[in-house]
């Protein structure tokens, strides 16, 4: 009979980052669903909504998307007559 490994530091530690990446990505459902910004992904990824998040962590995803979209298209912009 097969004995049961128990739960080592690595274990524990990735679950609190599986925790974190479930936290976060409820997070980004939410601010789609308030029209924060467009997804048309996030659905397939985070099925429920799960509870209201406060306005101060949507205000900083928004910042977070729109930052990292102006670098990108910055970037396409610059690069494109290379």
């Amino acid at each position: 009979m097969a004995t049961r490994q128990s739960f080592t530091d690595s274990d524990t530690a990735d679950e609190a980052v599986r925790a974190t990446c479930d936290d976060a990505s409820i997070c980004k459902r939410f601010a789609t669903s308030k029209s924060y910004w467009k997804d048309p992904y996030i659905q397939y990824f985070v099925r429920q909504i799960g509870e209201r998040k406060a306005p101060e962590i949507n205000r900083g995803y928004y910042a977070r998307v729109q930052g990292v979209n102006h670098l990108l298209d910055s970037f396409l912009r610059k690069n494109k007559t290379m």
